[in-house]
């Protein structure tokens, strides 16, 4: 009797299986079917069996609604299988823990590249992108569980006593008295598009003021009034929101910006060639992506409405642009919408992203390629051996 229970038990793991597997690959089938002529097939058919399984959101529901311990926090902590928790605050906003790490080998590994690049011609720059938990404003609290800014400050007092060129863009937030309830999405660890608009004036502005690069001089492409503003209400769910599900944090706005002035790109993945462009056309046509702006299912990754791909390698050329600026951005997906948009007034820009292209030759890159300047941004929880391997 108890090994027919051990049959039948396994049985219905078996049916449970494959009704979840067959059920994800026929909600996704077109997603999948589309990635067939690309060559980011294996990253979609990843993306579709470990973020979009069937069912999933239903069981993640059910598991938030039932963790009762905190009914009376001010901060709640859900579990999570890969972080151990993910915080929400009172607001609703949403965050993952980040632990305290050494960064000292990082600082010095940073000063030994920016030597090489200087001696190569081109200047270096690294800048540091906000956290969504921020400095003196978020609960207190909330880093108990997160040591990202602990770790940015340490790693920028390396650069700063190595001579290292940055800019904090968490100081120049509170330079400017920006709103910061509104600058991140509540269910999602990016910031959000205005946000990231306004990252890309100070950038242009310290181009401007630090290295006398000659961009936008009329102010026009810095101009927020010269895009066209979408705004998407309630439509997605992010990274982190999917993580605890729809019972216990709200859908986000979505605000896509977009040049209403005449643009012509071509874009080259790099990875595959810089001869033949992927695409050619203006924003709209090569930048902008219609299909996850556009896409109804809530868990479309709209961060990603921009470019598609946290590409390792992308090179992005404006051939109506009267420059001949050429920059290397080394990323994270922070940089998405960020590059789309100083990509109106510069040349050209290399984007390179170290996870997606962790053999990556940027050094070689760097001689190759005569680069005006280096840019190396990122956010404050990427401190890691594969994020800075050039």
């Amino acid at each position: 009797m108890k090994n027919n229970q051990y049959v039948i038990t396994g049985i219905m793991f078996v049916i449970t299986i494959v009704v979840i597997s067959s059920s994800t690959f026929v909600i996704n089938r077109q997603e999948i079917i589309d990635a067939i002529k690309d060559v980011n097939i294996f990253k979609t058919i990843e993306k579709v069996y470990t973020s979009d399984v069937a069912f999933s959101q239903v069981f993640i529901n059910i598991w938030s609604s039932l963790q009762f311990n905190n009914l009376f926090s001010k901060i709640k902590l859900y579990d999570d299988v890969e972080y151990g928790v993910i915080m929400q605050d009172a607001d609703g906003s949403l965050y993952f823990p980040d632990a305290k790490v050494d960064v000292t080998k990082y600082a010095d590994i940073v000063k030994s590249f920016s030597d090489e690049v200087t001696k190569n011609g081109s200047k270096y720059v690294y800048i540091q992108a906000p956290d969504k938990i921020l400095k003196d404003y978020s609960d207190s609290r909330l880093f108990e569980y997160n040591f990202s800014n602990e770790n940015a400050d340490n790693f920028l007092q390396g650069l700063k006593e190595k001579d290292v060129e940055y800019l904090d863009l968490r100081e120049e937030i509170v330079k400017d008295k920006l709103d910061r309830s509104n600058m991140f999405y509540k269910s999602d660890h990016h910031w959000n598009t205005k946000t990231a608009f306004w990252a890309y004036q100070k950038i242009i502005n310290l181009l401007k003021t630090n290295y006398s690069f000659d961009i936008d001089r009329e102010g026009f492409y810095t101009n927020l009034e010269n895009y066209n503003q979408v705004t998407k209400e309630k439509c997605f769910i992010g990274s982190l929101g999917r993580r605890v599900g729809e019972a216990v944090t709200e859908l986000d706005d979505y605000t896509f910006i977009e040049p209403r002035f005449e643009t012509k790109y071509a874009l080259y993945n790099g990875v595959v060639s810089l001869i033949e462009p992927i695409k050619q056309g203006n924003f709209q046509n090569t930048i902008k992506i219609n299909s996850i702006l556009n896409n109804k299912d809530n868990k479309t990754n709209r961060h990603s409405a921009y470019f598609e791909w946290d590409y390792g390698f992308l090179r992005v050329c404006n051939e109506l642009i009267d420059n001949d600026y050429k920059i290397l951005f080394i990323k994270d997906s922070y940089s998405l919408p960020l590059v789309a948009y100083l990509s109106t007034c510069i040349s050209q820009i290399d984007m390179v992203d170290l996870r997606d292209t962790p053999k990556a030759d940027v050094k070689k890159m760097i001689k190759d390629n005569n680069y005006d300047i280096v840019i190396q941004i990122y956010n404050t929880e990427v401190f890691n051996d594969t994020m800075f391997s050039y």
